[in-house]
């Protein structure tokens, strides 16, 4: 019996396995991964790297799991191609495995700049717990993180923890560029550069310099002094073994899937930072690359192969950090991606101040710094496409809101307070 076979133990395809197994007990399930270890929590890795969590403490299943649960998984094994009309998978190392279902769930690799000196000795990634560890055995004084994405930030303060002097260059006019609008994004710089991280925005890399090892960078503005690179300039979603067999790749680069995660070719699923999907803010095709999204879609895989049918509802465009103490949040469509149609709303309560998107007097988007009690109501109007008025005119009428659920209502009557 060849059963369902699962290509990636990401978060996204370790989902869909042990959801499967949830629902049907009977089905052979194998789970492949060209890692090491079973599944365990990127999104931790810069804790990991500045010493504040053990090895241990990032691994979300044990083998032992894998194996009470009858699943079969396989470590360091590399696929070199997939056959589906004889619906088998061939591996690097000579073998071979048959398969009744296929899931793809092959993530994303770092985008590699096209630089002289990339190849240097000091010259780093950080998508997983290899590298990670290969830049925690480093030695360093000065590191320039290039990116200033979630991740980027992250290890940038995970150095700073570890008493390295730390750069960040972004290409783009402000950090975390997909998540905050030019404001709030300004608002984090201050504090990373009160914190002794030097931060340039407008930047370009132009040449990692050094002989044996790396010993600087070159910008289009300056030369900076440093002995390690971190390059964290984005993500691409991994996607050729898909193309080889044939599946149908969307606009955005990724695996075309429907609303069922199903490929292009019979028998086929992806899920996770490979599978290209449609904003729920938006409505448009998205590469989301987020972990909570591929642990939803690899749900929606592991019910659809159990017979049970489940829509993918869509990718939710939510960023979540701690920085420096403070809560960093961003979800739904920022004002600089609205087309010029939407308005930024700025608020301060207490500690917390929030950027909302407005277009067309409906809820958008938010971005946060600090805590947000608020946080949930509003990504639920978010999702709603709330008005503004609309909220204001229903929740301060009794008779509107007599056979809305009691809980909703509370929670929406104190959004409009903290709006008001």
């Amino acid at each position: 019996m060849s059963g369902v076979l699962i290509i990636g133990n990401g978060i996204a395809g370790a989902t869909a396995a042990f959801t499967l197994r949830q629902l049907d007990t009977e089905k052979r399930i194998t789970v492949v991964t060209d890692e090491e270890y079973p599944l365990y929590t990127i999104c931790a890795l810069p804790h990991f790297l500045c010493d504040e969590l053990e090895k241990e403490g990032l691994m979300i299943k044990t083998p032992a799991d894998y194996e009470q649960s009858g699943i079969h998984l396989l470590t360091k094994k590399s696929v070199s191609a997939i056959d589906p009309q004889k619906k088998k998978t061939y591996f690097t190392d000579g073998d071979s495995l048959s398969y009744d279902t296929l899931v793809l769930a092959t993530g994303s690799y770092p985008l590699r700049l096209p630089l002289k000196g990339v190849d240097l000795p000091g010259v780093f990634f950080l998508k997983n717990l290899d590298d990670a560890e290969a830049i925690a055995g480093y030695s360093c004084k000065k590191a320039v993180v290039v990116g200033s994405g979630a991740v980027g930030i992250e290890t940038a303060l995970s150095l700073m923890k570890r008493g390295v002097e730390v750069t960040i260059v972004e290409l783009l006019d402000r950090i975390l560029p997909r998540a905050l609008d030019k404001k709030p994004a300004d608002v984090l710089t201050g504090m990373l550069e009160n914190a002794g991280i030097r931060v340039l925005t407008s930047e370009k890399l132009t040449v990692i310099k050094g002989d044996n090892r790396v010993a600087g960078v070159t910008t289009d503005k300056r030369e900076i002094p440093c002995d390690l690179v971190v390059l964290g300039a984005g993500m691409r979603p991994n996607v050729s073994i898909a193309k080889e067999m044939g599946c149908e790749i969307g606009k955005t680069g990724g695996v075309k899937v429907d609303e069922f995660m199903k490929t292009s070719v019979n028998d086929v699923y992806a899920c996770g930072d490979c599978a290209e999907t449609i904003d729920m803010f938006t409505n448009t095709k998205t590469l989301s690359m987020l972990w909570n999204n591929a642990k939803r879609q690899g749900n929606v895989v592991g019910h659809n192969l159990a017979g049970v049918p489940m829509a993918y509802p869509g990718s939710e465009n939510v960023t979540s950090l701690e920085c420096l103490g403070v809560h960093v949040a961003s979800f739904g469509i920022l004002e600089s991606n609205s087309n010029g149609r939407g308005k930024s709303m700025e608020i301060q309560r207490g500690s917390c101040r929030m950027w909302i998107t407005v277009i067309d007097d409906r809820i958008a988007g938010a971005q946060s710094i600090g805590e947000c009690p608020q946080a949930h109501a509003l990504l639920y109007a978010v999702k709603r496409k709330e008005s503004i008025q609309n909220l204001r005119t229903t929740f301060s009428n009794p008779s509107d809101i007599a056979l809305l659920p009691p809980g909703y209502v509370a929670s929406m009557k104190r959004l409009v307070e903290y709006l008001s």
